[in-house]
């Protein structure tokens, strides 16, 4: 019976060892966004260090986790300002710049298959990536939160860049 339970215990680590490899090998691809030299770079670092888990890349290469950007885009889906803005601060409060939040936000966006006006999601924040290259201010992702849930109501965007 020892036997069986250290074997089971095994295949649990192994799974879980999978899943962190499947897990990395996502953020690679997503960081590098189709660029095959990057993504060569970032399984090299990644390769190189001592811990090769998921919250180390997030840590080597200073990006929001994709569990926090589904959760904003999850929370915007359901309408949810408070707890989306809350989202927000916390990413901010761990020391993210609007941009990296920004890019990876568009990032997840581009490959999720389950938001119904994606393509409005993703016009929204490529205007506050423009609106925050000419005035870098963290104001602009909680207007972003506002202009995604309006989104969701209404199913229209307008363009404020204009404006």
């Amino acid at each position: 019976a020892a036997g069986t339970l250290e074997t089971t215990k095994t295949a649990e680590e192994a799974i879980a060892a999978n899943k962190e490899i499947d897990q990395i090998i996502t953020l690679i691809c997503l960081c590098a966004n189709g660029d095959l030299k990057k993504g060569i770079g970032y399984l090299q670092v990644i390769g190189h260090s001592s811990h090769k888990t998921v919250n180390a890349y997030y840590k080597i290469f200073n990006i929001p986790s994709l569990e926090n950007i589904n959760k904003y885009i999850n929370l915007t889906k359901d309408k949810n300002i408070n707890q989306a803005n809350e989202v927000v601060n916390n990413l901010l409060h761990n020391g993210y710049n609007a941009d990296d939040i920004l890019d990876i936000l568009l990032k997840v966006v581009i490959r999720r298959e389950d938001l119904q006006y994606q393509t409005l999601f993703i016009q929204a924040i490529s205007e506050v990536f423009i609106m925050t290259e000419n005035c870098n201010s963290n104001t602009h992702l909680y207007a972003l939160t506002s202009k995604l849930i309006n989104i969701m109501k209404t199913g229209k965007y307008e363009l404020d860049l204009l404006n």
